[in-house]
């Protein structure tokens, strides 16, 4: 409660007495400032709102992160530029503006920023806060930055993980010539309406190997055009099926990867969708086969050829041919495709007509569409129903995966029923398609969802966070609906204060529960625990609040355990018993747990080999003593955990050993005032919201009473038997009794590290061997023995 790290956001929502409150628990830390204008028309409270902007606004000089929906206001704009010096994190959408003049944001002096998004707003391109950009989204802008700008900005980001560029303009037509940009956490690209010297520069100079959701659209044809196809190589390789689509009329080239969702690239779903001005269908498949020969993966790809039956669009002539076993058949389909790019094209269908004569003569296990069946389609789907030809059971297990459970909604449901006449009737029969109620939905909804599912497994979402008259008696109807099925649930999400009845009902009745997820607004009072009688084991569990019954039957078999703020949690024993009983448990996320009874003596370890996540944050000395010691996994590529001493410092760096040695950059921070060591990689670990442990790889480790001279041996030791050639980063920060006012901290950078492995092993076990000097002298004596520059006082220190 006293530290402001917790106690970040405004919004301006939130009214005057919290705002003061926010402020007055964090009087000097940094802030988050959400101001969203597009409900305030119904907002009453105006005088308020605008007292909560102008309390803010004077802190503008603390603010981290600031997210604006809204009109363009100039001196909004101007106080950012004088006074914004803390600026990180800035997301902009202002309403289109009437005004010719495009609107621009200039940013003074400060921290590199590592999130932009705007939109209908331009930015000073040449402001140096670009470098070391994580996400860069830009939508709807005029005045663009030019080719070489946006140049300069990839070339001096290496983290980026997400640019989405969306209708965006520039003034400077000029096309820039650049070595290639390597951006190895780039996962997320979307280009859409983008000029054309950013797409040949883009994909002529950008180099992922992680990308995971790619759109491009669309490509112009130039001499390297299909290198975008080698930004999708992961993709490629990774996935089972593939459309390459070519339209006779308009010369368009589609390659896709994924469901038919245009948000591919946009909000990272998995796939590609890249369509080319001009490319032959001849060519793209051959690139297309010299990746998945490159890297593996055997995608079943499906080719297609679009043509007019007459000049009433959008009737049209579809050929199409399905090859399998590309790996198999690329002995004859590469010089088939190599000889055929040497004549003159002539048309899809004639090429797929000589390919499927070319796969039929050798025998290949491929199908071809004859010419004779070229069927007339309303659209450029699939010509045939050959679907159904599948059984009942396979088409519903396939229509299921096309929505999250979770985010059911009865549109989904309903889109499929409309489809055709079998469909309509196994999804109006089937369960699983009305599993789903939700608080958040009307009763009649909930009534209509029982009716459809009678005997079959539901899911139960009760949200309480948002109160209004006419809500809570929705939801009070919709409850009672719902645990009259309690008997049925097979997963429950709760979100709201303690619940007596609800608890009472689950307790005495939901023996088919497998997953569940608590998370109370209020902790409940520690006699307050939940009870499950006999049923279904566990998968995930979620508690955020209140207790359990931890000598549950029903704890064997987790897949994923998160506990926060637990005020009576698991005896070590008992979570002994909880871990050895689950070998699948994937994710251990606990914060704030309180499990005070001390270590038996006779302990056996807990093998858990597919355990990648663990996160240990403010829970007891014991606690973590007790599973830093007993946990054993190779698997682990996540570890977070409060202060680690000496006695269990080594068992923290063997389960973090695989997060560290695949690291490309870890920071090894040195307090001397705390005698403290800081293990921490980059990107560092995210903690995800819903079901707890960490979204990304690598390690944070606070080690104390350890030597910063041991603990670097340890990490050479660490990447000696790894592949990756990482930057490793040592800081030192001076102690109170070092008599140098002019230290105020220093750095060391060392890369290439595994070059150096060698010369620094030698000299660590030189420096262990005598008494420590001190942070200054060693930090000098270690940037002189490996040939390094020292820097006093790095920035953002």
């Amino acid at each position: 409660m006293s530290s402001g790290i917790f106690w970040p956001q405004i919004s301006h929502d939130q009214g005057i007495k919290a705002t003061q409150e926010i402020l007055r628990r964090n009087p000097g830390g940094s802030l988050i400032f959400d101001w969203d204008e597009r409900n305030w028309g119904s907002f009453r409270y105006a005088a308020e709102r605008d007292a909560v902007v102008t309390m803010a606004i004077a802190q503008l000089h603390r603010w981290k992160t600031f997210f604006f929906w809204g009109d363009f206001r100039p001196e909004l704009i101007s106080e950012i530029r004088s006074r914004a010096s803390s600026l990180e994190e800035l997301l902009v959408d202002t309403s289109p503006s009437n005004s010719t003049t495009t609107q621009i944001i200039t940013l003074g002096n400060g921290p590199p920023l590592s999130y932009l998004n705007l939109t209908d707003i331009a930015l000073d391109w040449s402001t140096n806060r670009l470098a070391g950009l994580r996400t860069l989204r830009l939508g709807s802008i005029q005045l663009g930055p030019s080719a070489a700008q946006l140049q300069a900005i990839l070339s001096s980001s290496p983290f980026l993980d997400t640019l989405s560029i969306e209708n965006v303009g520039t003034a400077d037509s000029s096309v820039v010539q650049s070595s290639p940009i390597h951006l190895q956490f780039l996962t997320t690209i979307y280009l859409y309406l983008v000029p054309a010297q950013f797409l040949l520069f883009l994909v002529g100079s950008v180099e992922t190997p992680v990308c995971s959701s790619l759109r491009l659209d669309p490509i112009p044809l130039f001499p390297d055009s299909t290198r975008a196809i080698s930004l999708a190589s992961r993709i490629i390789q990774s996935t089972s099926q593939m459309e390459v689509r070519y339209n006779e009329t308009t010369g368009v080239t589609r390659v896709k990867i994924g469901p038919d969702d245009s948000r591919v690239g946009l909000s990272g779903d998995p796939g590609a969708n890249i369509s080319f001005q001009n490319l032959r269908l001849d060519v793209a498949l051959l690139k297309i086969v010299d990746i998945i020969l490159a890297g593996g993966g055997d995608p079943e790809i499906h080719l297609r050829s679009l043509r007019p039956l007459t000049n009433v669009a959008p009737i049209q002539f579809v050929v199409q041919l399905k090859l399998n076993h590309v790996i198999d058949l690329s002995s004859s389909l590469i010089p088939f495709l190599e000889e055929n790019i040497r004549q003159e094209w002539t048309g899809g269908h004639e090429f797929l007509q000589k390919l499927g004569l070319m796969v039929t003569r050798i025998g290949a296990l491929t199908t071809a569409v004859p010419l004779k069946d070229i069927i007339p389609s309303k659209d450029d789907g699939p010509y045939a129903a050959s679907i159904h030809a599948l059984p009942n059971e396979v088409l519903i297990a396939i229509l299921c995966m096309t929505f999250d459970a979770w985010n059911w909604r009865p549109e989904h449901s309903i889109a499929l029923t409309r489809v055709c006449k079998r469909w309509h009737r196994l999804v109006m029969s089937t369960s699983a398609f009305w599993s789903h109620i939700s608080s958040e939905r009307s009763a009649r909804i909930a009534q209509g969802t029982l009716q459809r599912n009678e005997g079959g497994p539901l899911i139960f979402n009760l949200d309480e966070s948002y109160y209004t008259s006419q809500l809570a008696t929705e939801r009070a109807a919709v409850l009672r609906l719902a645990l009259t099925q309690v008997h049925r649930w097979k997963a429950l999400f709760f979100l709201g204060r303690y619940r007596e009845s609800l608890f009472a009902a689950i307790g005495s009745g939901a023996s088919a529960l497998e997953e569940l997820f608590v998370d109370l607004t209020k902790p409940a009072d520690s006699g307050q625990v939940l009870h499950l009688s006999d049923g279904q084991l566990l998968r995930y569990l979620s508690l955020s609040g209140i207790g359990f019954e931890w000598s549950s039957s029903r704890l064997s078999g987790l897949y994923s355990l998160t506990l926060d703020t637990i005020r009576l949690g698991p005896s070590l024993a008992q979570f002994h018993s909880i871990l050895s009983s689950s070998p699948l448990l994937r994710v251990l996320h606990l914060e704030y747990v309180k499990s005070g009874d001390s270590l038996p003596l006779s302990m056996s370890s807990i093998q858990l080999p597919l355990l990648t996540d663990i996160y240990l944050r403010f829970i007891s000395d014991s606690l973590l003593s007790f599973l830093v010691s007993h946990i054993e996994t190779s698997a682990c590529t996540s570890l977070v955990t409060d202060e680690i001493n000496l006695p269990l410092y080594s068992r923290a760096l063997t389960l973090a050993s695989y997060a560290i040695r695949s690291a490309s950059y870890l920071e090894v921070r040195y307090n001397g005032s705390l005698e403290t060591t800081r293990i921490e990689t980059r990107p560092g670990p995210m903690v995800r919201r819903f079901s707890g442990g960490t979204g990304y790889p690598g390690a944070f480790i606070p080690v104390k009473g350890v030597r910063l001279d041991e603990v670097l041996l340890n990490i050479v030791d660490a990447f000696t038997c790894g592949k990756v050639d990482p930057t490793v980063l040592v800081h030192v920060s001076p102690s109170a009794e070092l008599e140098d006012p002019t230290f105020v901290g220093a750095q060391v950078a060392l890369k290439p590290f595994r070059e150096l492995c060698l010369s620094l092993r030698a000299y660590l076990w030189g420096t262990l061997s005598r008494e420590w000097l001190g942070e200054k002298a060693f930090i000098y004596e270690l940037g002189e023995a490996m040939g390094k520059g020292v820097v006093l006082n790095p920035p953002g220190w």
